[in-house]
C-alpha cells in the first residue's frame, strides 16, 4: 500500500551551477579522537535508526558507541565479552572475527558472530546472541545459540576468513579461508566435502521455508548449488584462498581474496561458481598439478600485484554516503593491510571493464577492516593495541609529514640495471654482487632472474632460463652460490625450489622441497638451512624448514615433543655468534610449542622470544646482545613496536626502536652498531605526531634514533626496497628492489649509497687518440676523415654515450670522422660517476674550405656562402655587423638598432621588441608576459574579465510544496551596472542592480538566471537553480500475516513519528517492522513537518489469507478471510523478482485453487491482493 501526493520534488541542499566542478583530494581523518580500540578487526552498524557503531576487538570483545566525533571513552559500552571462549593471538586470523545484525534486529534483537576457539585443534563457530531486554547496548551473555561449528583439518592458524553478512535475500553469508599454510597444503579449496576455501550461505530463520539443518538451528536455502548433490549443502561458492572481507552492493557480492605470492584479487561471488584456487592464483597458473573440482573457473574481476609492496588486500564497500565526490560515489573502496594504500575501483557493468584509482596512502596504519555507518559514510580501522577508527573524507585531512636533510649520497650502480624487480642481493666477500628476482635482462645483457655485478666487470649473465622467481641467496666459504625461490627448473636442470651454482655448473639439492623457499642461511659447518612454505624436503616431512647436510635433507625436530618445523611458512633465518638459529615467519608454533612468528632452534630444541610479534617476521639481524626483527608487525611482546624491534638477550625483553616505521620492513643490515632498514615505508617517527619522510630506507643508532638517507631533502627511493648489503670494505651500501629513482638519480631497481660522494675523489683518466697521437684533454679538435679512439685508463667498467644518444660498452673508435660525430661524449662508470669529452670538427689549416680566396688559418669567417665577395679577413657583407650591435648582419633581425643600445641574441633592443605580442613595446610594457589574445591597457597589463565566482547566490526553499515563498539573493564582489534575466516556465523577467539583487515570492521549480554587465558587452553567465521544498510524505506498507508483522518503508534519513495502537515512537530508519496484535490495529505515520501529510491505516489481523499446502506438489489453494463471493489477484515471482505468472480469480466461496504449470522445484514468492490488502508468502514447489 502506497500513500503519496501527486507531486515529485527533488531534494537539493543547494543550487546546481552549469560549470566545471572540481573535487577535493580524498583523504582520511581520525573519526573519534577520544577513543582507542584493542586490535579492531570489524566495524558494523545495526541499521536500526540508532546511528551506533560496533567495533569487534579480536580478543573477544564487541564495543558499541554513538557515531559522534565527540564521543568520550566512558561513553563506550561493551556489547559482548567472550574472551573466555575464543582462541586468540595478535596478528593471526583467530579470535573474534565477524559480526552481523539480523535484518529484523530492531524487532528480534538477534546478532551473529564468527569466532574461533581451540578445544583440540582450531574450531570455527557461527553463533547467535540476543540483546538484553533492559539495555540495548548489552547482549544477554547466556543467549548464545551455536548455529554452525566445524574443526580444522590442519594445524595452521591462518586463512580463516571470518566475515559474515546478511545478503539482500535475507540469508547469512560466511567467508571461510582455505585453512592456512602456503599454497593450500590440504587442497581444501577444491574439496566440496569440507567448508574451507569457500563461501557458505545459511537461512537463520527456522520457519520451514527451507531445508532444516542436522542440528535444527538453521535452514539451508533450497537453491544452494550443492543441495541434492555431492558436497556440503551449506557451500555457496568455492575455490577461495582467504577472502578478508566482503560486502553487498544491491545484489552484487564483492569479495576480496588475499593472494599467495603474486597477486591480490577482487571477485564477484556468485552462486555455484569456482574461483580457481589453488589451481590458479588470480589469472595465472599457480599449481598446474591441481585439478579443478568443477569447470570452468571464474576469473577475478580485478587484480593487483605485489611489486609495490601491496601484499594483503582488505575488502571494503561501494561508497553510497552523503559525499558527492565523483572519486567516491558508486566506487568500490578497498585497501591493503601491509602498505596502507586505499583505492577506488570503478566497475562498468555493461562492458565488464574495471579501473582503479589510488586515493591515498595512510601513514603507517595497517587497515584491518572497512565499515559503513547507517548513512553510508565509510570508515576503516587500524590494527594495533591502540587501534583507531578513521573516516574517509574529501576535505584534505590525513597526517602531515616532516622533511629533514638526509645523510650520504646515492649513486647509480649500473647504466640500465634490471628490467624487473630484485628480491635479494648478496656479496661473495670479494665485491661480486649477486642479485635475484624477476627480470629478463640487466643493463645490456639478457639474463633470467639472476645476475652478477662487480666494479671492474660490470654486469654479467648467470642464468639463461629459470621458470620462477629467485627470492633467496646464500654463499658458502668456498664461493658456492645457493638460490631459493618459486622455480622447479633452472639452467636446464630440474631443481625444486632450491639449487646450487659452483661458478660453472648448476646442481639440485636432492629432490628439493615441495614448495617455495624464501630464506637460506649457512652455518659454520657449511650446512644449508632453508625456510619457506613447504611440507617436505627430499621426501621427508619437515614443515617449512629443513637442513641439507650435503647429501640428504633432515627435519629440525624438537626432542621434547617429537614435532618438526613450524605450523606455517618461514620467511627469515639467521645465526647468532653462539650458533643459535633464529627463525621468523607467519607461524605460531615451532616444534609443537607456542612461538608467535619468531622462534629459536639450538641443540635439537625449539624455543621462542617472549610472546613474539603480531605479524610476519621478514628479516632477522643478530648484533652482539641484540636480535633485531623486521616485518609487517605492529606489536612485539604485547607492546607497540612498529615494523622493527630488538630482543635484548641479557634482559630477555623486547625493545621498540622509538616509534618505528610506517610500513613493512623487508631487510636489515648493520655496520658499527648502526642499523639500516629497507622496505615499503614512507616515514619514521622518533617522537609522537612527528612523521619524518624516509621513503623506504632509514638508519638507526641509539644516540640519534632514526635518520633519513639522501642529499638534502631528496630522500630515499620512489618504490619499495627489498634487500640490501654492504661492500666488503663496508664503505658503501647496495640496495635493491622495485624503484626508478634514488634521491635525484634515475636508476633501475638497484643503487648504491655511501656516506661520502664517491665521485668527488674519483679521477677520470681519459685518453683520446687521433691518427696515432694521444691526449688527456677533455676538448679535442679532430680534422674531417681522421680516425679517433676514446677510452678510459682506469680499471673500471664504463660506458660512452655519443651525441646521438647511442650507448657503447667500453672504448669507442670512430673512423672517417665527420660533422655527425662531433659533439659531447659522456663517459660514465657503473659506480655513478661521469665526465664529458668534446670532439670538435676542424678544417685543415692550409686549405681554403669555403673557396673565398682566404686560407683557413687567416679566415675570420670560415663559412662564407659560395660566390660572395669578402674582405681581407674572409668575411662577406652578410657576415659583417653594419649597425655595430655585435650581431652579424645575417643573424640580425633588427638591422637598424640605435647606436649604443643593448640588444638580445637576435640583435634587437627593447625599443624594437614586443615580446608578448600585446601591441605595447617592451620598453614601456610593465606586464611583459601577457597571455595570448588578452586585452591590455596602455602599459601592457591585462584587463581582467568578470570571474564567475564574482556572483554569490543564496537560496531559500519554499516552506511547503504548494507555497510560493521561495527566494533568491545575489551579491557581487564587483560593483557594476548588471542586468539579470530570470527564466521560469518559459517566462522571462528582467532586473537591474549594481551589487545586490533580491528575488522573492518564488514557487518551487527549475529556474535559469543569467547575468550581463554594461561595462562588458560580451559577458554572459547563466546558472540553473532549483527551488525546492518539503517532500510529501510517502509510506509503503506490506503485511506479513504469517509473522504478524506490518512492514513500513519510509524515506531514509527523515525523522518520522510512528503510532501503533496509541503507542508512538520516532525513527529515521528507512524500514520499520511493527508487531501487530490480534484484532484491529490502528497505524498512523507523520513527519515533523505537518505540511507533508499523514499516513493512516487499519489492519485487522484476523482478516488474513491462508496458503496451503506448503510445500505443494501440483495444486495450491488460497483461502480469503471473508465473503461468500470473492475476487483475488495472484502474482508469482522467483527470488530475483522475475515474474512467473500473474492472474486473477473469482470464487463463489472463500477458496481459490491454482495449478501452476511447468513450475520447477524450488522456492518462490506468492503475492496475493484481496479487498485492498496485499500479503506475501514464501512457497516451496516440491
Amino acid at each position: 500500500m502506497v500513500f503519496s501526493l501527486k507531486f515529485n520534488i527533488y531534494l537539493y541542499l543547494g543550487f546546481a551551477l552549469l560549470a566545471q566542478i572540481t573535487f577535493a583530494q580524498i583523504s582520511y581523518e581520525n573519526a573519534f579522537s577520544n577513543l582507542n580500540f584493542r586490535l579492531p578487526v570489524e566495524i558494523q552498524n545495526s541499521n536500526d535508526g540508532t546511528n551506533r557503531l560496533f567495533v569487534v576487538e579480536q580478543e573477544g570483545l564487541i564495543k558499541v558507541f554513538a557515531n559522534a566525533s565527540t564521543t568520550q571513552a566512558n561513553d563506550v559500552d561493551t556489547l559482548l565479552d567472550i574472551t573466555n571462549k575464543v582462541s586468540f593471538s595478535s596478528g593471526q586470523e583467530i579470535g573474534l572475527l565477524g559480526l552481523a545484525f539480523h535484518p529484523n534486529f530492531s524487532i528480534n534483537g538477534y546478532f551473529y558472530v564468527f569466532y574461533i576457539d581451540r578445544p583440540n585443534n582450531y574450531r570455527f563457530n557461527i553463533s547467535r546472541f540476543t540483546i538484553s531486554d533492559s539495555n540495548p547496548n548489552l547482549a544477554d551473555p547466556n543467549s548464545e545459540l551455536i548455529l554452525y561449528q566445524f574443526e580444522k583439518n590442519q594445524p595452521e592458524s591462518n586463512h580463516n576468513g571470518g566475515k559474515i553478512a546478511f545478503g539482500p535475500d535475507g540469508y547469512l553469508y560466511i567467508s571461510v579461508g582455505d585453512g592456512g599454510g602456503g599454497g593450500d597444503p590440504q587442497r581444501n579449496a577444491q574439496n566440496l566435502d569440507n567448508p574451507y576455501g569457500s563461501f557458505l550461505r545459511i537461512d537463520v530463520d527456522v520457519d520451514g521455508t527451507n531445508i532444516l539443518s542436522k542440528n535444527g538451528n538453521y535452514e539451508i536455502p533450497i537453491d544452494n548449488p550443492l543441495v541434492g548433490s555431492t558436497g556440503l549443502d551449506e557451500i555457496y561458492a568455492w575455490g577461495i584462498r582467504n577472502t578478508w572481507k566482503f560486502s553487498f552492493y544491491n545484489n552484487t557480492l564483492f569479495g576480496a581474496d588475499v593472494g599467495q605470492d603474486f597477486v591480490e584479487e577482487i571477485n564477484l561471488i556468485n552462486n555455484g561458481e569456482n574461483y580457481g584456487w589453488s589451481r590458479y592464483e588470480g589469472d595465472a597458473d599457480y599449481r598446474v598439478s591441481d585439478n579443478l573440482i568443477t569447470n570452468p573457473d571464474t576469473k577475478p574481476l580485478f587484480t593487483y600485484n605485489h611489486t609495490n609492496g601491496d601484499k594483503s588486500i582488505t575488502g571494503g564497500y561501494v561508497y553510497r554516503g552523503p559525499m558527492t565526490n565523483s572519486q567516491l560515489t558508486g566506487k568500490y573502496i578497498y585497501g591493503d593491510f601491509e602498505s596502507g594504500r586505499v583505492w577506488a575501483l570503478t566497475y562498468d557493468t555493461n562492458s565488464f571493464s574495471t579501473s582503479s584509482e589510488l586515493l591515498f596512502r595512510t601513514s603507517g596504519l595497517p587497515i584491518s577492516s572497512f565499515g559503513e555507518a547507517e548513512n553510508g559514510e565509510l570508515y576503516f580501522a587500524s590494527y594495533g593495541l591502540n587501534g583507531k577508527i578513521y573516516k574517509i573524507t574529501d576535505e584534505n585531512a590525513g597526517p602531515s609529514t616532516t622533511a629533514l636533510p638526509g645523510l650520504g649520497y646515492f649513486s647509480e650502480t649500473g647504466i640500465n640495471g634490471t628490467n624487473g624487480v630484485i628480491h635479494t642481493i648478496q656479496n661473495d666477500g670479494n665485491n661480486n654482487f649477486y642479485v635475484g628476482g624477476e627480470f629478463t635482462s640487466v643493463d645490456l645483457t639478457n639474463t633470467v632472474n639472476l645476475a652478477k655485478y662487480s666494479v671492474t666487470q660490470g654486469w654479467e649473465r648467470v642464468l639463461q632460463d629459470c621458470n620462477g622467481s629467485i627470492d633467496a641467496l646464500a654463499i658458502d666459504n668456498e664461493g658456492n652460490l645457493y638460490v631459493g625461490g618459486a622455480f622447479t627448473q633452472i639452467a636446464g636442470i630440474t631443481a625444486n625450489y632450491i639449487a646450487k651454482f659452483d661458478g660453472t655448473n648448476w646442481s639440485s639439492l636432492g629432490s628439493g622441497t615441495d614448495g617455495p623457499v624464501a630464506s637460506i642461511v649457512i652455518n659454520n659447518e657449511s650446512q644449508i638451512y632453508a625456510g619457506g612454505a613447504f611440507i617436505t624436503a627430499g621426501g621427508v616431512e619437515v614443515n617449512n624448514i629443513a637442513i641439507w647436510n650435503g647429501t640428504n635433507w633432515d627435519a629440525l625436530t624438537n626432542t621434547d615433543t617429537g614435532i618438526a618445523g613450524t605450523n606455517n611458512e618461514v620467511r627469515a633465518l639467521a645465526f647468532d655468534a653462539a650458533g643459535t638459529l633464529y627463525v621468523g615467519g607467519n607461524f605460531d608454533t615451532a616444534g609443537g610449542i607456542s612461538a608467535p612468528r619468531i622462534a629459536t632452534f639450538s641443540t635439537n630444541t625449539w624455543g621462542t622470544l617472549g610472546t613474539g610479534t603480531s605479524g610476519f617476521v621478514l628479516d632477522i639481524l643478530p648484533v652482539d646482545n641484540y636480535i633485531y626483527l623486521a616485518g609487517n608487525f605492529t606489536i612485539a611482546n604485547n607492546e607497540t613496536a612498529n615494523r622493527v624491534a630488538r630482543y635484548n638477550k641479557q634482559t630477555n625483553t623486547f625493545e621498540p626502536l622509538n616509534l618505528g616505521l610506517s610500513g613493512t620492513v623487508y631487510g636489515l643490515t648493520n655496520h658499527n652498531n648502526t642499523i639500516y632498514a629497507v622496505g615499503n615505508f614512507e616515514t619514521f617517527s622518533n617522537e609522537t605526531n612527528v612523521n619524518v619522510i624516509a621513503n623506504n630506507i632509514a638508519q638507526w643508532d641509539d644516540l640519534n634514533g632514526w635518520q633519513p638517507l639522501g642529499v638534502n631533502t631528496s630522500i630515499g627511493t620512489d618504490g619499495l626496497i627489498e634487500d640490501l648489503c654492504f661492500t666488503t670494505e663496508k664503505d658503501a651500501l647496495f640496495i635493491a628492489g622495485n624503484f626508478s629513482n634514488a634521491g635525484t638519480t634515475s636508476v633501475n631497481n638497484i643503487t648504491k649509497w655511501s656516506t661520502t660522494n664517491p665521485c668527488t675523489t674519483f679521477e677520470f683518466r681519459t685518453e683520446t687518440t687521433v691518427e696515432g697521437t694521444s691526449t688527456n684533454n677533455l676538448v679535442v679538435d679532430v680534422v674531417a676523415t681522421n680516425t679517433v679512439t676514446i677510452s678510459l685508463l682506469n680499471t673500471i667498467d664504463y660506458y660512452i654515450h655519443d651525441p646521438n644518444t647511442i650507448v657503447h660498452d667500453g672504448s669507442l673508435t670512430l673512423e672517417n670522422f665527420n660533422a655527425s660525430q662531433a659533439g659531447d661524449y659522456t663517459i660514465s662508470t657503473t659506480e655513478g660517476c661521469s665526465t664529458i669529452l668534446e670532439l670538435r670538427l676542424v678544417e685543415a689549416p692550409d686549405e681554403d674550405s669555403d673557396n673565398d680566396g682566404v686560407i683557413n688559418s687567416l679566415d675570420a669567417c670560415p663559412n662564407t656562402p659560395v660566390g660572395e665577395t669578402v674582405d681581407d679577413n674572409g668575411c662577406s657583407i652578410a657576415q659583417q655587423d653594419i649597425d655595430g650591435d655585435g650581431i652579424l648582419n645575417i643573424l640580425d633581425l633588427c638591422p637598424d638598432t640605435p647606436l649604443g643600445a643593448s640588444v638580445n641574441a637576435d640583435g634587437c633592443a627593447l625599443s624594437q621588441l614586443d615580446t608578448d605580442n600585446d601591441g605595447v613595446n617592451d620598453a614601456i610594457d610593465i606586464c611583459p608576459y601577457t597571455p595570448e589574445n588578452a586585452t591590455v591597457d596602455s602599459l601592457g597589463c591585462v584587463i581582467e574579465p568578470i570571474a564567475t565566482d564574482n556572483f554569490r547566490i543564496t537560496k531559500t526553499n519554499t516552506s511547503c510544496y504548494n507555497s510560493d515563498d521561495g527566494a533568491l539573493k545575489v551579491t557581487t564582489d564587483l560593483m557594476l551596472n548588471y542586468r539579470a534575466i530570470l527564466l521560469f516556465e518559459n517566462v522571462e523577467t528582467s532586473f537591474s542592480f549594481t551589487n545586490i539583487l533580491s528575488l522573492d515570492n518564488l514557487s518551487q521549480g527549475n529556474y535559469t538566471l543569467c547575468f550581463y554587465a554594461n561595462e562588458y558587452p560580451e559577458f554572459e553567465y547563466c546558472v540553473e537553480i532549483i527551488i525546492g521544498g518539503p517532500s510529501e510524505l510517502e509510506v509503503n506498507g506490506v503485511l506479513d500475516a504469517q509473522e504478524e508483522i506490518y512492514i513500513l518503508s519510509l524515506t531514509a534519513g527523515t525523522k518520522h513519528k510512528v503510532t501503533l495502537n496509541d503507542n508512538s515512537f520516532e525513527t529515521s530508519s528507512g524500514q520499520v517492522s511493527l508487531k501487530l496484535q490480534k484484532g484491529t490495529n490502528s497505524i498512523k505515520v507523520t513527519s515533523l513537518d505537518s505540511c507533508q501529510g499523514i499516513f493512516e491505516e487499519q489492519i485487522n489481523l484476523n482478516d488474513t489469507m491462508l496458503v496451503y499446502p506448503n510445500p505443494f506438489d501440483d495444486q495450491l489453494f488460497v483461502q480469503v478471510p471473508f465473503g461468500s463471493g470473492s475476487s483475488l489477484d495472484i502474482t508469482l515471482t522467483d527470488l530475483s523478482g522475475k515474474m512467473i505468472f500473474n492472474t486473477s480469480s473469482y470464487s463463489n466461496d472463500r477458496l481459490h485453487g491454482f495449478s501452476p504449470e511447468s513450475l520447477t522445484s524450488g522456492l518462490y514468492i506468492l503475492t496475493c491482493s484481496y479487498n485492498g490488502s496485499k500479503q506475501l508468502f514464501k512457497i516451496i514447489k516440491r
